[in-house]
């Protein structure tokens, strides 16, 4: 199903993430965790077109529609264009579709585990329970470049209450003790084996959720089934188009 959207405001969440908040005269129905096609007409299109895959970033309880990418400097024309779009713009979107979604019973316990741009389904289903007031059991393993990357750092805070225990991975320029805490909640190093089971004791009884671009969630999923997880313990969702591991070359 096509939907029409006008752009409602936007904003520039760190150096090279933005979000985008759209409205419709009825938005679509949809599960925190899933995407649609967004097809966006303009000028000058490169080879790569004028359509993407975004998750759609909001809370199915929030009253507008958002998604939220990176956008680097010389970015490709269809990003170019989202960036550039005033307020009361059009874009379609169509298609709401993904099972990368929260389990059924609430009282399952989670690792979300998300590397950079891949934290925007987390973002959604955070939001949703906090909407909904569902106390949940969830740690957050989110990692990025350093700390200026980190977004919905906020509501991140604010779901201490319902159950959400967030660390933060900083890759860049890692200490040689690489799993010593550098600041409250946050690793000057990488999710890894050895982090996982460092920061989250009891991670053989909980379901992994893995989102970031296709490089990281490939080794992230070879790396959880070689710890033994099973496949009904680990649920993925990438992001084509992007190369960063967020993992130890070593």
């Amino acid at each position: 199903m096509k939907s029409e959207f006008v752009l409602s405001g936007k904003e520039q969440l760190t150096k090279m993430v933005w979000a985008f908040h759209f409205t419709a005269d009825e938005l679509p129905n949809w599960t925190a965790g899933q995407y649609m096609e967004w097809v966006l007409p303009h000028d000058s299109a490169d080879k790569r077109g004028i359509r993407r895959f975004f998750t759609i970033c909001s809370s199915p309880m929030e009253k507008d529609l958002m998604l939220a990418t990176k956008i680097i400097d010389k970015p490709s024309s269809f990003k170019a264009k989202l960036r550039d779009m005033n307020i009361g713009d059009p874009i379609t979107a169509r298609d709401v579709d993904g099972d990368f979604v929260l389990p059924k019973n609430p009282q399952e316990k989670l690792v979300f585990i998300a590397g950079g741009i891949g934290i925007t389904p987390f973002r959604s289903m955070v939001k949703y329970l906090l909407d909904m007031g569902e106390k949940c059991d969830i740690v957050l393993l989110y990692s990025n470049k350093g700390s200026s990357d980190v977004a919905f750092s906020g509501l991140f805070k604010d779901a201490e209450k319902i159950g959400l225990k967030t660390i933060n991975f900083f890759t860049k320029n890692p200490k040689p003790n690489k799993h010593t805490y550098e600041v409250e909640q946050a690793v000057s190093g990488y999710v890894d084996e050895i982090a996982i089971k460092k920061y989250v004791a009891d991670w053989q009884e909980r379901t992994f959720y893995v989102s970031g671009p296709e490089p990281m969630v490939e080794a992230f999923e070879k790396m959880l089934q070689q710890m033994g997880v099973k496949g009904r313990q680990l649920k993925t969702d990438y992001f084509p188009g992007y190369s960063e591991t967020y993992q130890s070359s070593s």
